[in-house]
């Protein structure tokens, strides 16, 4: 992506720690779009609320593809994460949701929650 924040290095290195944490596997095409759309909402912050009409796009003009295909290898990587992953990790980020009927999150929610939490880090 050309619209890249200052820190944008070191905040590829936090979200690739956090997703291998919570067992993604670097593998999954999935990895890739959750990776780059958290360092996209990270330095725009009013990505996360146009998701499937920019976000989406966006993705899919970079890795050559289609926004539907972005969103379904997002959706599969964070099932494997919240079927496999570190239950630890997952719990310090999305807590209320582990072992309850509200299930994994979307693909918004995921991407806001990490967004959120690196946010404030790359600011400074």
């Amino acid at each position: 992506m050309e619209n890249r924040c200052s820190a944008h290095v070191s905040l590829e290195a936090q979200i690739t720690h956090i997703l291998r944490e919570m067992g993604i596997p670097a593998h999954i095409v999935g990895y890739q779009y959750v990776r780059e759309a958290i360092v996209i909402t990270v330095c725009d912050r009013k990505m996360i609320n146009a998701v499937t009409k920019e976000l989406y796009p966006a993705l899919a003009k970079t890795f050559s593809t289609k926004p539907s295909n972005v969103d379904r290898a997002m959706r599969y990587a964070i099932e494997v994460a919240w079927g496999r992953g570190d239950t630890e990790i997952l719990r310090s980020f999305f807590g209320y949701r582990l072992g309850s009927k509200a299930g994994r999150p979307n693909n918004s929610e995921f991407i806001a929650t990490i967004s959120d939490y690196l946010a404030p880090q790359s600011i400074a």
